[in-house]
């Protein structure tokens, strides 16, 4: 009879441990930030984070994911070196693929620069309306700690270097320079070519 006890006492205990070693490996990969969303070639993905870029093909790549979305995009991206976009034509984020040129998506997440620059940013949609890094800033959207260098941007109206047009959001500590061998085409929108108070145009 001892031993019988000692024996389900044993197996009581190991039913536990295997219990509490589940619950720990559930809780850890809840924990852990390992990637759940698609992840392309130059870019990340972080749980509770967002997506993180490191070149110019993955900003491109993950731009073109993200306006698959429906109505407007809402995920936080962030930079994690100098971006250089020589011989690199981007799509803007928020572009679709329609032949209407006021269809696209709207931006209302986070986007942080966090202080490192993308240069020689080339966007060419001289069919598109609101041209720019992202087409179209609504509110909830916010730029923040981004500089551009050197950016060759062409669209059918409304073009701007950070965004198109903005109806909303905000944009904090952004510098944009532009050099003599710059181009912002069809910049006749204010909203589009200065964004706000909070942006530096700079000619060099």
């Amino acid at each position: 009879m001892i031993q019988f006890l000692r024996k389900r006492k044993l197996e009581e205990l190991f039913a536990v441990l295997i219990a509490v070693g589940v619950y720990g490996f559930l809780l850890f990969s809840q924990l852990s930030p390992t990637s759940t969303a698609p992840v392309g070639p130059g870019y990340g993905y972080t749980p509770g984070f967002g997506y993180t870029i490191y070149t110019c093909t993955g900003m491109d790549a993950l731009f073109s994911q993200l306006s698959l979305e429906k109505f407007f995009i809402d995920s936080n991206i962030s930079l994690n070196n100098h971006i250089d976009c020589t011989g690199i034509s981007i799509e803007p984020l928020g572009k679709i693929n329609d032949p209407n040129p006021n269809f696209y998506r709207g931006y209302r997440g986070r986007f942080d620069g966090k202080g490192f620059t993308i240069s020689n940013l080339q966007i060419n949609d001289t069919t598109g309306n609101n041209t720019g890094l992202i087409v179209e800033l609504q509110s909830g959207g916010f730029v923040t700690d981004l500089r551009l260098e050197h950016a060759f941007i062409s669209g059918a109206n409304n073009v701007g270097a950070i965004a198109g047009t903005m109806t909303g959001g905000s944009i904090s500590n952004v510098r944009v320079n532009v050099s003599s061998s710059s181009t912002i085409d069809n910049c006749n929108n204010v909203s589009g070519c200065i964004l706000s108070t909070s942006v530096q145009f700079i000619m060099l």
